[in-house]
């Protein structure tokens, strides 16, 4: 528990889709640029857009084999 609520993995946050609409200066947290998110999701996001994100966890479970081979996903 924190001073804020829950903080584990699955607990819900507000997270951007774009993570400096206005300027790096200001917050991304505006109208139609925010979605609920697990924590552990906007860690994994930090200061990337959803579609960065996506490209880079696709990267990194291409180079552990799993879309080469079916056998490698659980």
């Amino acid at each position: 528990y924190t001073a804020h609520g829950t903080s584990t993995p699955k607990s819900v946050q507000l997270g951007h889709i774009i993570p400096h609409p206005q300027g790096k200066d200001q917050t991304a947290h505006i109208a139609g640029n925010t979605q609920w998110i697990h924590r552990d999701c906007n860690i994994i996001q930090g200061d990337k857009t959803e579609d960065e994100t996506l490209k880079a966890l696709a990267a990194i479970l291409d180079s552990h084999g799993w879309f080469d081979n079916s056998e490698a996903c659980p």
